[in-house]
């Protein structure tokens, strides 16, 4: 489905070229650009912390639940919800990795399993609970289990789905296994952003791959070339948020309007975490971060980047500003119409990163990492 929306982002590529070629054939010049600074900054202050606040989050999600399930109530089952709301907002702050460590063992799908058109995964958890298998209420167990019925958006089922109230209800039948359940995804999904960040991290982790990179670096040949993952990384975010989170959910008409298959609708948190992923572009690839590598004649680029984002943003906040739930949101004709205009300047920030920092940075564009190619 993601290849059908054409999405295409940046591929990893070289470090700078000398020089290039215009439209007319002439030879630019492209100046040497320092790489390694704006390499070792979002590394060790963007992706390392942030993966680490998600490995913080989970683990306070697993407290939540386990304390939800030793005594329900309806505190006890807000404070698990609050939970997962943070810890959403921790996802969305990496979210757009896509490379690395949270490409092995399908730990990006283990922990986010969407898009899902066709309800697949959301049907497996129901099984789970109507069921009430036993090895579902076990981390360990649940983690050999699909990807689908182990991550955020099954959690979020638990949590807010159809027959969650009775977490809170001591007397329900069916409390102790759907409890068991969420606090073994939460298990599971706190396991995976242990290793996560684990993996990031040491002698041996993958930012010294990043940090380190040279002619005997297995992935990265120079420092240009990290910059281009990560810019690509940047881009990527922004596509998957205009065009399938946003456009393909919203429709081009309120009647064309799918809201409920967009990302944590039940929990309300579709905008809070597309605003999360928005405000991580432009931490990552803004003026303060891989901008700052731009050439002086091209770094009004990173300034137009956080106004376009920015613009989105606050459009977002806008039509959240009510705190109405997504589905009613997308359904007003007022809200709708606001939603689709988010993709105006999404696009424009889209085509800075695709054409606009790459002809800057002297690095090239390519395939799509997230179809397949």
């Amino acid at each position: 489905m993601i290849k059908q929306l054409g999405l295409v982002v940046l591929i990893v590529a070289t470090a700078c070229w000398p020089a290039h070629g215009d439209d007319e054939g002439r030879v630019t010049e492209i100046p040497a650009i320092a790489f390694r600074p704006v390499v070792v900054d979002a590394v060790e202050h963007f992706v390392l912390p942030r993966y680490a606040l998600l490995a913080e989050k989970a683990d306070a999600e697993v407290t939540a639940l386990n304390d939800l399930c030793w005594q329900a109530d309806n505190e006890r089952l807000e404070a698990a919800r609050e939970g997962f709301r943070a810890l959403v907002l921790a996802w969305s702050g990496v979210e757009m990795f896509r490379f690395g460590p949270v490409r092995d063992g399908n730990r990006f799908e283990r922990l986010f399993f969407w898009p899902d058109p066709r309800g697949r995964g959301l049907k497996q958890v129901q099984g789970l609970l109507a069921s009430r298998d036993a090895t579902a209420t076990d981390p360990d167990s649940l983690r050999g289990k699909s990807v689908a019925v182990q991550g955020l958006v099954a959690l979020e089922f638990v949590l807010f789905g159809t027959g969650s109230d009775v977490l809170a209800d001591k007397d329900a039948a069916d409390r102790s296994h759907r409890c068991g359940y969420g606090a073994a995804i939460a298990g599971a999904i706190a396991g995976t952003a242990r290793e996560l960040s684990d993996a990031w991290r040491g002698p041996t982790g993958y930012a010294a791959l990043m940090l380190e990179a040279g002619e005997e670096n297995p992935i990265y040949r120079s420092h240009g070339e990290v910059v281009q993952e990560l810019v690509k990384s940047c881009r990527e975010m922004v596509q998957m948020d205009q065009q399938l989170k946003l456009a393909f959910t919203i429709g081009e008409t309120l009647q064309d309007a799918k809201p409920k298959l967009a990302p944590f609708w039940r929990s309300n948190m579709t905008i809070a975490s597309i605003r999360a992923n928005l405000a991580s572009v432009v931490s990552l690839c803004g003026a303060e971060g891989l901008g700052a590598a731009l050439p002086k004649d091209s770094d009004w680029q990173a300034g137009s980047l956080a106004f376009e984002i920015r613009n989105a943003d606050s459009t977002l906040a806008n039509v959240a500003e009510d705190g109405a739930p997504w589905e009613d949101l997308v359904t007003e004709p007022k809200n709708h119409d606001l939603l689709a205009y988010t993709r105006i300047p999404l696009g424009g920030a889209a085509e800075l990163l695709e054409h606009g920092y790459p002809d800057a940075l002297g690095l090239i564009t390519g395939f799509n990492s997230l179809d397949g190619d």
